[in-house]
């Protein structure tokens, strides 16, 4: 009956808006056509671009006893940095040239660590080079996609799953707890015994999955320019009380006078005289910063450490696939409990993305209906590897991690994580010795 109830408010509802409609379309349905053909050519673009794309899946595989810091990730995913490129009118919008994104992914297969990159073939070599640059006892192979190896089907009766990605609670600005702060100030102990892997506990909950247990992590990773960086430098601004000067909303962007100097455009219409700038009072600025409490200026201070360096558009996806019998959601709680050592409550922290996630809201009257469709829908793509965008069920919510960042959530991890739960080649690689005749 209530279901009933609601129908009717809402036809009577639209029988009173429809005249209206009727009244006004010619004002509003053109326009509303037009964007609606305009997103749909961007979204043919792009879809075209990626199809056309071939990948690889390499592995990266390391010697036990490796005793590298992740600021060696940190250089390997500055130098990809260089897949970022500015595109003009013609090349984005008709051509459909897009920036490429990676896949970075940790795999844990029955408690057997993986660590995957996901490229498309043109960066075959320049992942290779880069990473034989940090890691040069490493090895890096082409592997078979392990997708292939799971059912096409999931969920089905003998397999469950659940995905969600996650989410930044502040503004990208705002940075994580990185790797420089998980570290014991003890002089006495050996440098390798002083470092705190902040992969540690994500490995071992990794490891301790039963056999039929799959746990899969996806950075979906694209370089990303210089926009998050202003976006930054107003956060900074509007904390430490500084006027943010934004420009003032025109027809189409135009017609707005705080986008250009006066001076300038003075110069333009010939007068030739070009007025002072009026000086900043430096005391002023003095005293507002002398205001803030240390607590305040520490976090002025992260974010600027923080948009200083280059950064990615990120999507971090978590996936749990289980036999029927096996599936236990302790293990995304046990998650949410490892990348909780990430957070700072006066900076930022990791949360879940409910627009991303296998799931429905409880007072959903097709609430098991919605969830299998979820279920089924994130499943296709996170075996192609695609974000959600433009879908009504799912929704991904991308964020700007700086190369620091990304270094601390993914990096190839040293001898303070356990050997056993990780995959590693067994001895270094090294060339032939010069004397070996041929």
């Amino acid at each position: 009956m209530e279901t009933i109830e609601f129908f009717k408010l809402q036809l009577s509802i639209f029988l009173r808006v429809w005249p209206y409609v009727q009244l006004t379309w010619w004002a509003w349905f053109p326009p509303l056509l037009g964007w609606g053909a305009w997103e749909m050519w961007k979204l043919y673009l792009k879809v075209r671009y990626f199809s056309r794309l071939k990948w690889v899946l390499l592995e990266v595989r390391i010697p036990k006893e490796i005793a590298k810091p992740p600021q060696a990730m940190e250089q390997i995913f500055a130098g990809l940095h260089s897949a970022f490129r500015n595109f003009d009118f013609e090349e984005k919008y008709w051509q459909g040239l897009q920036t490429d994104y990676f896949s970075f992914e940790i795999v844990s297969i029955g408690g057997t660590l993986h660590f995957y990159i996901y490229t498309p073939t043109d960066y075959r070599n320049l992942v290779q080079s880069l990473v034989y640059a940090q890691y040069p006892e490493s090895e890096v192979r082409e592997v078979e996609d392990y997708m292939t190896t799971l059912p096409s089907n999931i969920p089905n009766d003998e397999w469950n799953l659940f995905g969600t990605e996650f989410k930044l609670a502040k503004q990208d600005a705002y940075p994580i707890r990185t790797y420089k702060d998980f570290l014991i100030e003890d002089i006495s102990l050996k440098e390798e015994a002083r470092k705190v892997d902040p992969l540690s506990a994500v490995a071992e909950v990794m490891a301790n999955i039963k056999p039929h247990e799959y746990i899969f992590i996806q950075f979906l990773s694209r370089p990303t320019g210089d926009d998050w960086k202003k976006e930054g430098e107003e956060l900074i601004a509007k904390l430490a009380g500084r006027d943010v000067l934004k420009p003032k909303s025109g027809i189409f962007g135009f017609g707005s006078y705080d986008r250009f100097e006066l001076g300038e455009i003075s110069k333009i219409f010939g007068s030739g005289e070009t007025p002072e700038k009026p000086k900043k009072d430096q005391k002023s600025l003095d005293m507002l910063m002398a205001r803030l409490t240390p607590g305040e200026t520490e976090v002025i201070k992260a974010i600027e450490r923080n948009i200083s360096k280059i950064g990615y558009e990120t999507i971090l996806r978590f996936t749990y696939i289980g036999r029927t019998g096996d599936f236990s959601m302790m293990n995304f709680a046990a998650m949410q409990g490892c990348l909780r050592q990430f957070n700072t409550i006066n900076l930022n922290s990791f949360k879940s993305q409910s627009k991303a996630m296998t799931t429905a809201k409880w007072y959903n009257p097709w609430k098991a209906r919605v969830k299998l469709k979820r279920k089924r829908l994130y499943y296709k793509h996170f075996r192609l590897r695609n974000p959600f965008t433009r879908m009504r069920l799912l929704k991904s919510k991308p964020f700007v991690f700086n190369i620091e960042e990304l270094a601390t959530v993914y990096h190839y991890p040293g001898g303070t994580v356990g050997a056993l739960t990780t995959q590693r080649i067994e001895a270094k690689r090294g060339e032939p010795p010069r004397e070996l005749p041929i």
